[in-house]
C-alpha cells in the first residue's frame, strides 16, 4: 500500500514513465486510467506502471534491447517505447 516501496525496484524511472505515458500517449493513458477505475477491472494504475517500468529496465539489463538501441541510437527512447 506504500508507493515508495514500489519505487525501489526501478527508482525515478517509474515516475518518469508515468509522465511519459501521459505526455506522449494521453489517449491511452486516459483509457488505462478509466479501466483501472472500472468496478469489474479495477487495478492500481501507478503500481502496475512501475512494474512495467521494472520489466523494461530488466530487458535493458539483460541485453534484450541492445539491437534496437543500436538501430535507434538512444537508450532512453528505446526503453520508453518498450514501456509504452
Amino acid at each position: 500500500d506504500d508507493p515508495a516501496t514500489d519505487l525501489r525496484a526501478c527508482g525515478m524511472l517509474g515516475l518518469i514513465h508515468l509522465l511519459y505515458l501521459h505526455n506522449h500517449n494521453d489517449a491511452s493513458a486516459g483509457a488505462i486510467y478509466r479501466l483501472s477505475r472500472d468496478q469489474t477491472q479495477e487495478f492500481p494504475m501507478a503500481p502496475l506502471s512501475i512494474n512495467i517500468s521494472m520489466m523494461a529496465l530488466q530487458a535493458l539489463r539483460k541485453g534484450i534491447l541492445n539491437q534496437e538501441i543500436s538501430n535507434k541510437g538512444s537508450v532512453r527512447k528505446v526503453v520508453a517505447e518498450y514501456y509504452v
